[in-house]
């Protein structure tokens, strides 16, 4: 789960400078002239596109397919077939996934960015369901920033996670790997966790270390 104190700020300050998300084949016919490769990957990020699919809120198979190459190969996942089921959602039904998860014991995939953000109904943006294997984003998530992707990003990262079984000492340990992945993203626009997500290098710490 993500909660960023200043996410929109951070978006449109991005946005200014670029926005993009459609996957394309390197060379491909009539691709857009700027685009950002996928290391590792033979994927292309082209800029200036759209996340979804034409007439649709679904998010382009190509794209999570991309972050999960990407995943795989710079951060030891293994290779997969199925990607996740994206959903969208108010902040509020986010927050009550992460509730019944606390209540059941379960681990649940909490990625809190900012200065003192609490994870409650009114800044939850994204969660990664374990039991239905479903990321959920916020109804006002659109894709259209490297800032924004990188949510996206985090929660493949669970998902990954999620389907290999892995294990954890505590909750704060699986975000470890899910908040690199993000920041690993983010570098490959020339562009941080700490200033995108308003937050420093003792909060992460603390967001992703056991307290015991």
């Amino acid at each position: 789960m993500l909660t960023p104190t200043r996410l929109r700020a951070g978006l449109v300050a991005v946005a200014a400078a670029m926005s993009f998300s459609e996957i394309v084949a390197p060379g491909a016919t009539g691709a857009p002239s700027q685009t950002v490769s996928l290391p590792g990957t033979s994927f292309e990020i082209a800029l200036g596109s759209a996340a979804f699919e034409q007439g649709s809120t679904r998010i382009k198979p190509e794209l999570l397919r991309a972050i999960a190459a990407w995943l795989s190969s710079n951060h030891g996942f293994e290779p997969i077939d199925a990607p996740p089921a994206v959903a969208f959602a108010t902040r509020e039904a986010m927050a009550a996934v992460r509730h019944r998860d606390i209540r059941d014991n379960r681990l649940t995939s909490q990625a809190v960015i900012g200065h003192g953000a609490a994870p409650h109904a009114s800044t939850v943006v994204a969660i990664y369901d374990d039991v239905s294997r479903t990321i959920h984003l916020s109804e006002t998530w659109t894709g259209s920033t490297p800032t924004e992707l990188s949510i996206l990003v985090h929660e493949m990262v669970h998902h990954l996670q999620n389907l290999a079984g892995m294990r954890f000492a505590c909750h704060e340990e699986r975000e470890r790997l899910a908040y690199a992945a993000q920041q690993d993203w983010l570098a490959l626009f020339g562009r941080d966790l700490f200033t995108d997500f308003d937050t420093d290098a003792f909060t992460l710490m603390a967001r992703t270390h056991c307290a015991y």
